[in-house]
């Protein structure tokens, strides 16, 4: 019988995984700034991921066949951790909380950043300059507001999803065309699929 990608337990592995991957990049790129393992292509912490689901599998499988993985739950598994892993880095992250905030934080009077700051909707980054400090200095005991954070976050976040589904979307728009028609090869799929 043939298995669906996109099941419960895939969704919830994936999950799973995109948390752990979260916590090692946040470790190794941004507190250590050891090196960048979310910038390869595919990303270190995808292949971990796919590498540890292959190598358990077999164990999984012999504790029951219906809780092995199908090879299509893991190569979703895989898709997620490709799209998921940069989001939570470069892709996202890093760059994108100072570049809501630099406007109130450098506002000098040479650069006039004040009068920008102005013209930008109060939904667009928090409000309050020690906020804002505090994410560029650090707070006292490491400590987040993110009462001050849960609008701007709530906002971007449905930005950012609604994003993703239109290039989702679009991608579907021209799918036909890039499989049927033109045979493109998709080299990210190619290690996955051997």
């Amino acid at each position: 019988e043939e298995r669906k990608g996109l099941t419960l337990r895939a969704l919830l592995i994936s999950i799973v995984l995109l948390a752990i991957t979260s916590i090692w990049i946040k470790r190794i790129e941004l507190v250590a700034m050891f090196c960048q393992i979310s910038e390869a292509v595919p990303p270190i912490p995808a292949l971990a991921g796919i590498v540890l689901l292959v190598l358990l599998n077999p164990l999984l499988f012999k504790l029951g066949k219906k809780l092995s993985l199908s090879r299509q739950e893991i190569l979703t598994i895989y898709i997620i951790l490709l799209i998921g892993v940069p989001i939570s880095s470069v892709g996202i992250l890093r760059l994108f909380f100072p570049c809501i905030t630099v406007h109130t934080y450098f506002a000098t009077p040479e650069n006039e950043f004040a009068k920008i700051s102005k013209l930008i909707p109060q939904w667009f980054a928090p409000q309050n300059p020690e906020v804002i400090r505090t994410m560029y200095e650090g707070a006292p005991g490491g400590k987040v507001p993110w009462l001050d954070w849960l609008a701007p976050l709530a906002v971007w976040t449905g930005f950012f999803i609604v994003f993703f589904l239109t290039m989702f979307f679009l991608v579907c728009l021209v799918r036909k065309q890039w499989v049927d028609k033109e045979r493109l090869t998709f080299p990210l799929n190619t290690l996955p699929l051997e």
